[in-house]
């Protein structure tokens, strides 16, 4: 084991001394990795990616991608690493090409929640060997491909989501091309957390140019699903997925694991996997771990290409999250106490983890679960405490509702009643203040509509209205210089009115403006020139009383009941308190009583 362990960290060194070395111009050959067919698919280190569980399960991988290499599969999968962990893989395989993977993810906790990232490289290369032109040597070649990337995942809408930045280079001899893709991908637990599922899209990006040559990206979408039921001691996993790549033919894959522990701090895999397309159709491989350590193999058939051995190994440390332990226990501790029928204490105690983790899917899930619970139990300190929340909210009449309910349950629960008590008289205290909005409101609207109408009979010249209009608003309060204002100028215009009134004989009229401008008070002299115009007014109506008075007397002189009576009813009419016309009115009207009616 420890040569073994030593080789792989020999291997390690060596692959980060190429990928640094990929980066430096060079001198190279035309590409031995694939055939001039697969090269119009893109690189060929974009059709392997690594992982020597993955390919022991067929490459039936983007639904359970769970380690360092998830990005190669599915970067939503990161979300799955519990802790910080390191990935190499080498593999020998045929033709003297050689892949080498090293990733990293690199979990932490932000924003109340747990996010991932990861860094990974990805190379293929060959021996370097010499290179003859005409029989002559001209030098060396070692051609190599090189994918590395930077991934993100977090969690959404209770899945999980990913995305990978990836800078591709790939070297011949002589050339030199570089591209940039990314991938995406989506993970999550349906209908059961039995099962999973997980959807990626791979390699979309700029094409590939070396030379004359215009390369494009392998582009593909993977979908997939993962059943997991515990078998005796261990734990059954079974894999299917659909590969569809652009321009290419649709692949299936599917793959079994069956782990088991043993001992005290080891477990143990076996995988078999197959696929329908492709070189690789079967494979089988085992993984040991123990504590932090595990390694995993894999044996492929190629068919005529050869077989290949693939190992990785993993390194963990750093320990689960601290909040992300927290959470876990305080789930479990709510379920307990929900099973146990401590619903307040269990609300309590969901507070706490909803306050650590907001987001979470199973912390939402209970969430609900005691919402429900809530509103349906009928024990009286739930009932008390759900309305006592729901008035410090301010629900008032929610609150009073659970209080209700809980005198109905419990008729003699003292403080039920102090706080229903409570609740009404602030449920009356709102409506008023409700109600004393609305008035004000309507005020608003009210006195919104009067300026409107002031200032539309003002543009009309119709003063005297617009006087009575604006002298309303000044009433009531609103608009008090601005009223004020408008007021004086409808006086001035009503008092300019009723002196034109008065030079042109209109002493009526002259008179009715006056009182006009007295209704709000003394203006000017209005008022005394009212009064000086009524009193004429009143002597003329006098004096024409006294007119209609004499005709009518003559009339009666001469026995026209009728028409006198007619011309006393006038003269009354013009002055009604001059009695001698009343008492002759009245006698006109007795006698008319006693005259015989004609027949026809």
């Amino acid at each position: 084991m420890r040569k073994f362990i030593k080789s792989l960290f020999r291997a390690s060194l060596r692959f980060l001394v190429l990928v640094l070395a990929s980066l430096a111009p060079q001198r190279g050959e035309t590409s031995v990795f694939s055939s001039s067919e697969q090269g119009t698919r893109g690189p060929a280190i974009l059709r392997m990616p690594a992982g020597v569980r993955a390919r022991g399960l067929g490459g039936s991988y983007v639904a359970v991608a769970d380690d360092a290499g998830a990005p190669q599969w599915n970067p939503a999968g990161l979300q799955r690493v519990r802790t910080k962990e390191i990935q190499f893989m080498r593999a020998e395989l045929f033709a003297d090409q050689n892949q080498q993977f090293l990733g990293y993810a690199h979990p932490v906790w932000r924003n109340r929640d747990r996010e991932t990232w990861a860094i990974n490289a990805n190379l293929l290369d060959v021996d370097s060997f010499d290179v003859r032109e005409e029989g002559a040597d001209v030098g060396s070649a070692q051609p190599r491909e090189l994918a590395a990337g930077i991934s993100y995942a977090r969690s959404f809408w209770n899945q999980a989501w990913g995305v990978t930045g990836k800078f591709v280079e790939v070297q011949t001899y002589g050339q030199r091309g570089q591209a940039y893709a990314f991938d995406l991908g989506a993970m999550g637990s349906w209908p059961s957390p039995k099962w999973t599922w997980g959807v990626a899209l791979s390699n979309v990006g700029t094409p590939l140019k070396i030379g004359e040559q215009t390369i494009s990206l392998p582009t593909v979408a993977r979908a997939g699903t993962v059943w997991t039921k515990g078998i005796g001691p261990g734990d059954l996993l079974a894999t299917a997925q659909g590969d569809f790549p652009v321009g290419g033919k649709i692949s299936g894959r599917a793959g079994l694991e069956y782990g088991v522990p043993f001992h005290s701090d080891w477990r143990g895999a076996l995988r078999a996997g197959v696929q329908t397309t492709g070189s690789e159709q079967f494979s089988v491989g085992f993984g040991v771990h123990r504590r932090s350590l595990g390694i995993n193999y894999t044996f492929t058939s190629n068919g005529v290409l050869g077989n290949a051995g693939w190992t990785d190994l993993t390194f963990k440390f750093g320990g689960p999250l601290a909040p992300e332990i927290e959470r876990a226990q305080l789930i479990r501790e709510v379920e307990g106490l929900m099973e146990e029928g401590e619903w307040n204490r269990a609300r309590e105690t969901w507070a706490q983890l909803n306050t650590l983790s907001p987001g979470h899917a199973p912390v939402r899930r209970l969430g609900r679960v005691l919402d429900t619970q809530r509103v349906e139990s009928l024990d009286p300190a739930l009932l008390l405490e759900q309305g006592q929340e729901a008035y410090q909210k301010k629900q008032f009449a929610g609150a009073a509702d659970h209080f209700r309910k809980l005198l109905l349950v419990a008729p003699d629960h003292i403080e039920g009643r102090k706080w229903l008590a409570k609740t009404e008289k602030q449920m009356e205290a709102d409506r008023q203040a409700r109600l004393k909005a609305e008035v004000a409101i309507a005020r608003e609207r009210e006195r919104k509509q009067l300026v409107r109408q002031a200032e539309t009979l003002e543009a009309r010249q119709r003063w005297t209205e617009a006087l009575r209009a604006w002298g309303k608003i000044l009433d009531q309060g609103d608009d008090v210089p601005k009223a004020q204002a408008h007021l004086r100028s409808c006086q001035e215009k009503v008092y300019g009115q009723a002196e034109e009134s008065l030079a042109a004989g209109d002493v009526g009229k002259a008179l009715s403006l006056f009182r006009v401008l007295e209704e709000r008070g003394a203006y000017r002299d209005a008022g005394p020139r009212a009064k000086k115009l009524e009193r004429e007014h009143a002597q003329r109506l006098a004096e024409a009383a006294q007119a209609k008075y004499r005709e009518g007397r003559e009339a009666y002189v001469h026995g026209h009941l009728e028409k006198a009576h007619r011309l006393f009813e006038e003269a009354l009419r013009l002055d009604p308190k001059a009695k001698e016309v009343r008492q002759a009115l009245d006698q006109v009207t007795e006698e008319l009583k006693l005259v015989p009616v004609s027949k026809p």
